[in-house]
């Protein structure tokens, strides 16, 4: 079938499909939907252009529709991209999918697989059924033709085990050959492929080569590992004075990235190299972190101000009909959102609190807007168990999706021996406070509360505590559930061992975003 009369078909499959969702809502879209859905095209075609001029997305797609079928106007594969581009920038993802074939064949508009690429992926993530099903072939077409993202994604295909088997030999392949072009993402991966042995012949000095030209692009990252490389003499020459040369430029590039316990690891690393010529770099380095955290003197109208400002936290939804979070989230708040993973807004008032616990409960207005509640361990956890928790960090920088870390019990007890808490591995960041401390059958052995201040006890020991944070157990959780009615009908979700994937998707709805002010 040729590909210009299987674009006529996808296309006339979608509007009738988008067409057949009824007359029922028919009167509710305007003139340009209900004379196109009478297929009255000629009449329709003036209608639809100047609400597709307004911005209507529906409007846009059909009158991309419209040229691309010729339908009430003269057939025009090059003004149907240019509609259909409209309503995709505006997430359409019929219109991503159609757009992106146009793109990958040259229909209307210069044959680029990138840009072809761009909008499928767009489309297949918001779960368009026939992006999904042509998106494997795309990245094998556009690698075979020599696109540098298409080789990319094709060799991370093969790399991850992502809708083909997993095969680290075919992975380096395409991404050797996209690195080669300049995807930095690919080069990172070969370099770590080379330096660890996968699917290739373990070569350092390989390694260090890919590693080399995304660090020499401000990659953080490559940056930290060229550092060590010197350090160590893997791959490349011994030199202590090169080492702090790359961890200095790594922990700048940390630091404007707002990851101030990187750049200081980066710190310690230079610390560590010992008597080197520009070993000052490490004092340098920790002047711009001490000088973007330390504040100046600010007024009392300044510090009232900032005492009323909107802060957010991680909340949990618990057998009863409440949810649990730190209190510090919430101590002194009158406003207080819960916010779900669709963006549905829950108000809520502080109904319990224990402040020597940091604990708070948290009633919302509307109880039949809850997601399902987590299951409470019935045992404590064990040093070394396996355990994880979801929240929602730094959501103005990083992103209102919820963030997934992981880690282990590293003690059974706190800072000074606090029985109160765990000690554990996972890496908590501002905003995950209050967030479920899960293990992996998805029960809530404790709450994420706080971290060891890296630049504190910098300051007072000269050493970096590597990832130390803590948790308060959930037995605590249960002594304050115990002083409230805890009658509400929520259903709780099951515990059932299972792996982490299955069980972050199982959990992730019952996790909310808390915003405070």
């Amino acid at each position: 079938m040729k590909y210009r009369k299987y674009l006529r078909i996808v296309s006339a499959t979608i509007i009738i499909i988008c067409s057949g969702l009824g007359n029922a809502w028919a009167n509710d879209k305007g003139s340009c939907e209900k004379l196109y859905q009478a297929r009255q095209y000629e009449r329709a075609f003036p209608v639809c252009s100047k609400d597709a001029r307004r911005g209507g997305i529906e409007a846009q797609f059909k009158l991309g529709a419209m040229y691309s079928l010729g339908q009430g106007v003269k057939e025009d594969a090059s003004e149907a991209a240019k509609w259909y581009r409209k309503a995709a920038e505006q997430g359409d993802d019929d219109a991503q999918f159609l757009l992106g074939l146009q793109y990958y064949k040259g229909i209307g508009i210069k044959k680029n697989y990138t840009e072809a690429i761009k909008w499928l992926r767009k489309a297949a993530i918001q779960g368009n059924t026939d992006a999904q099903a042509i998106i494997g072939d795309v990245y094998l077409k556009a690698a075979e033709q020599g696109d540098a993202l298409g080789q990319f994604l094709l060799g991370l295909d093969y790399y991850k085990g992502q809708g083909v088997k997993q095969d680290y030999a075919e992975a380096i392949r395409w991404l050797r050959k996209s690195a080669t072009q300049g995807n930095t993402d690919a080069q990172f991966i070969v370099g770590n492929m080379y330096q660890k042995g996968t699917g290739v012949k373990p070569n350092q000095v390989e390694a260090v080569k890919w590693f080399r030209k995304v660090a020499e692009q401000g990659d953080a990252d490559a940056q930290f590992v060229m550092g060590w490389s010197y350090e160590l003499g893997s791959g490349t020459i011994k030199s202590g004075t090169a080492a702090a040369d790359w961890y200095y430029k790594a922990g700048l590039n940390y630091l404007k990235a707002g990851n101030r316990d990187k750049a200081l690891t980066s710190a310690g690393r230079i610390k560590k190299l010992g008597n080197i010529p520009n070993a000052f770099l490490a004092d340098k380095l920790l002047a711009q972190v001490y000088g973007g955290s330390v504040a100046k003197q600010v007024s009392p109208k300044h510090k009232k101000k900032k005492a009323t400002s909107i802060v957010s936290g991680t909340g949990w939804l618990v057998a009863g009909g409440y949810v649990v979070t730190n209190n510090h989230v919430v101590a002194g708040r009158k406003n207080i959102v819960l916010l779900r993973r669709d963006g549905v807004e829950i108000p809520a008032t502080i109904i319990a609190t224990d402040t020597a616990n940091d604990l708070a409960l948290l009633k919302p207005d509307n109880n039949k807007s809850l997601p399902r509640a987590l299951p409470l361990a019935n045992r404590p956890a064990r040093v070394g168990e396996h355990v994880f928790t979801i929240g929602y960090p730094h959501p103005d920088m990083m992103g209102k999706e919820a963030k997934l870390t992981d880690g282990i019990i590293n003690a059974r007890t706190g800072l000074g021996n606090d029985p109160r808490v765990y000690q554990i591995s996972v890496p908590l960041q501002g905003g995950n406070s209050g967030g479920p401390l899960l293990n992996m059958k998805g029960e809530v052995v404790g709450v994420a509360a706080s971290k060891m201040s890296a630049v504190k006890v910098f300051k007072w020991t000269g050493d970096l505590p590597q990832n130390v944070n803590y948790a308060v157990k959930v037995g605590y959780v249960r002594v304050l559930l115990s002083s409230v009615d805890t009658n509400a009908n929520v259903r709780e979700l099951p515990s059932r061992k299972d792996s982490l994937a299955e069980l972050a998707n199982r959990i992730e709805g019952s996790v909310l975003m808390i915003i405070a002010e």
